[in-house]
Formats: structure tokens, C-alpha cells, sequence
């Protein structure tokens, strides 16, 4: 047993010294930190400000990433507080009222670790808005162009009569 040790040490005393570098004066080599200190779990947002303003009924596409995150812990997504799955993206589909999104990072227990940023997301849900929404429902991208005219004949009317 006591020639087993000594081996064992010989052996993490030649993998020091492979392991190791001399740099200006000083040895530096590759050693497990173990001061009871661990990195801060994050998680935040990659594509989007926390202030966004969406179309009526516009698709919305955020990403999260977390950093430091523990082996069996996982990012979950939320969309006005309510948990929608285990994803670094959410997208929004048809929104016509204002809502929120964020994500969590949560451990194997369910427990959160670690919370993005709320994202508010605005909705422009106007007349203007909502025609422009149903148009581009009907007609394709098409409806974008019709939009477009009738906001240019309306501007118009407006010009004239408030001349």
C-alpha cells in the first residue's frame, strides 16, 4: 500500500510538471479552483431590447442564453409569466394585446437559479392596425402594398383639408 502511494504521487508530481509553464520568472500551471467560490449563474436576452413594439397579430421571435449553468439545470421560457417549456427561443404568434416575456433558469428540482430581464412587449393594436393586419391576412404580402396606398390617398385628404 505504501509503494502504491508513492507511485500515485510520483505519477501527479510528472503530470504537475507537464502541465506546467514558465512564464516571466513564475510557474504557472493548470489546477481545479476550489475556494468555495462558483461563477453567477445568467441568463439573458441575445435579439431584443426590453422595450419592443410589435404590429397586431405580428410574429415575435426572442432568444435567451444562459452562462455558468449547473449540468442538469434548464432554461425555460415565459410568456406573461406562464411557463411555456424548456426552450432558449419563444415566438409570439398572433398577439393583440401587450405582453411580457422572460426566462428562468431552473434546476433539476424546479427550483430558479436565475432570472432574465422582463421583455414588455407593446402591441400596436389601432384601426389603422388592425386593417393593416386583416389586409395582409387576406391578400398576402400584397395587403402590405394596399395598406400603403390607402395611407398615401387618407395623408392626402388630410393635407387638403388642413391646408
Amino acid at each position: 500500500m505504501k509503494n502504491c502511494r508513492k507511485t500515485v504521487s510520483l505519477i501527479l508530481a510528472l503530470l504537475l510538471m507537464l502541465c506546467s509553464a514558465s512564464v516571466g520568472g513564475m510557474t504557472v500551471f493548470a489546477a481545479a479552483q476550489d475556494d468555495g467560490q462558483t461563477d453567477e449563474v445568467t441568463v439573458k436576452v441575445v435579439n431584443s431590447g426590453l422595450e419592443v413594439t410589435a404590429g397586431y397579430k405580428e410574429t415575435m421571435y426572442f432568444e435567451f442564453e444562459a452562462a455558468n449553468m449547473p449540468k442538469d439545470a434548464s432554461i425555460h421560457v415565459f410568456c406573461n409569466g406562464e411557463d411555456r417549456g424548456e426552450s432558449v427561443y419563444i415566438y409570439v404568434k398572433d398577439a393583440t394585446e401587450d405582453y411580457t416575456v422572460e426566462a428562468k433558469v431552473l434546476d433539476k428540482d424546479g427550483k430558479v437559479l436565475t432570472t432574465s430581464d422582463v421583455i414588455k412587449v407593446t402591441v400596436k393594436n389601432g384601426f389603422f392596425d388592425r386593417a393593416k393586419a386583416f389586409l395582409k391576412k387576406t391578400f398576402g404580402t400584397a395587403g402590405d402594398a394596399i395598406m400603403d396606398v390607402l395611407g398615401a390617398i387618407f395623408m392626402r385628404i388630410w393635407i387638403f383639408f388642413h391646408r
